[in-house]
């Protein structure tokens, strides 16, 4: 990959200790290893998705959760909605959950990871 300017510069290195930080989550899972997929697709993108997945990997990391893979996705389908985020937990069936902010991640991980009760706010229902 050729880098032309500083900015982009920059960018490699924050989404290269993005990598990393995913990886190191995933890889201090035991047990059951839930999965948290976040839309990065070019709306959810515009629409801070990207600081969604951090907060996500803060969170988590706060908490000492660590039975968490946060999971770059693209697109969800058809479904043109600001950042998407499907929670995928061992055992139960997948909750989809739209236009997803930073204080809507503190909500997620209370709900899903510490009181075993999914949200029923802005989820997305096939």
């Amino acid at each position: 990959m050729r880098v032309n300017n500083y900015e982009e510069l920059k960018d490699l290195v924050a989404d290269l200790k993005l990598d990393v930080q995913l990886r190191e989550l995933a890889g201090n899972a035991s047990g059951d290893v839930h999965e948290i997929l976040v839309g990065l697709g070019e709306n959810s993108i515009e629409n801070g998705s990207c600081k969604v997945l951090e907060k996500f990997l803060q969170v988590f990391s706060d908490k000492g959760i660590k039975n968490v893979r946060v999971i770059r996705h693209g697109d969800f389908g058809k479904l043109h909605k600001p950042t998407v985020v499907q929670v995928n937990e061992a055992d139960k069936e997948s909750v989809t959950y739209v236009d997803v902010d930073e204080a809507f991640v503190e909500k997620i991980v209370e709900h899903h990871f510490i009181k075993g009760e999914p949200l029923g706010e802005r989820r997305f229902e096939l």
